[in-house]
């Protein structure tokens, strides 16, 4: 019976390998072993009789695919350098990253959220930060370590509501930024029980002026001495490389 391939549906062929013989897919290259197959092509051995390989009932292509044997796709060696060599590594990271970012810590509840629960917060401020044509503008994380525990969406888009509009308002009136509209306004997604994405409109009340949406990727991790809200800030999309950065920092003073 003629086999198909898994992944592209094409008709596949017999090819030697080894000592064996192999069922490999003319489109994407991938080669489809029997359980034992792989063990006698890499030594060399063949402990089969005539063509190296055991008889191929019909019924044992069909098995394939209903009860998942054993899969083993290989990739050709120059097909997968040239991949390598269109996808450059990243640029690594400064293992002291964390420590050239300012640093700044905040008791819990601040002067600007009265209403936040006890604890203290971390913040590390990414160089550009006050920058508004920097890559990195507004772009910074922080840890807020409550002396409580903190569960569900309902609770952290009430802390974020809480954090950013008072801290806009608090910024706007020392510096005399009019405020002619919400000074925070926050969506929140739910990834899992414990991770969340959120947008947050508000006013850039230390630079610019004006608004701008900033992308936060946030964690709860809680322990018996309460919850810590990790969490990741920047307008850049998330595609961007400054978000490299801000988790490596964000975990290193986690």
């Amino acid at each position: 019976m003629t086999l198909h391939c898994l992944k592209c549906d094409c008709e596949m062929t017999e090819k030697p390998l080894g000592g064996v013989m192999t069922d490999r897919c003319p489109q994407c290259a991938g080669i489809w072993l029997d359980g034992g197959e792989f063990e006698r092509s890499s030594s060399g051995r063949d402990t089969t009789s005539g063509t190296g390989r055991q008889p191929r009932l019909p019924e044992r292509a069909e098995t394939m695919r209903a009860s998942h044997t054993i899969l083993v796709t290989i990739v050709s060696i120059s097909l997968l350098t040239a991949c390598k060599q269109l996808e450059p590594a990243p640029p690594d990271l400064p293992a002291d990253l964390a420590d050239t970012w300012q640093s700044e810590t905040i008791p819990l509840p601040s002067q600007f959220a009265p209403g936040l629960p006890r604890g203290v917060e971390e913040l590390r401020f990414a160089p550009g930060m006050y920058k508004s044509d920097a890559p990195d503008y507004w772009s910074y994380v922080f840890v807020l370590r409550f002396e409580e525990k903190i569960d569900g969406s309902a609770r952290v888009k009430d802390i974020l509501e809480q954090y950013y509009t008072g801290l806009i308002t608090a910024v706007a009136k020392g510096r005399n930024v009019p405020l002619d509209r919400p000074a925070a306004q926050v969506k929140l997604e739910t990834v899992t029980d414990r991770k969340f994405r959120a947008n947050v409109d508000l006013i850039d009340a230390f630079v610019t002026g004006k608004p701008v949406v900033v992308h936060m990727d946030i964690e709860l991790k809680t322990s018996e001495k309460g919850t810590a809200l990790l969490a990741a800030v920047s307008p850049q999309p998330r595609t961007h490389d400054v978000w490299r950065s801000l988790k490596f920092v964000l975990e290193a003073i986690e």
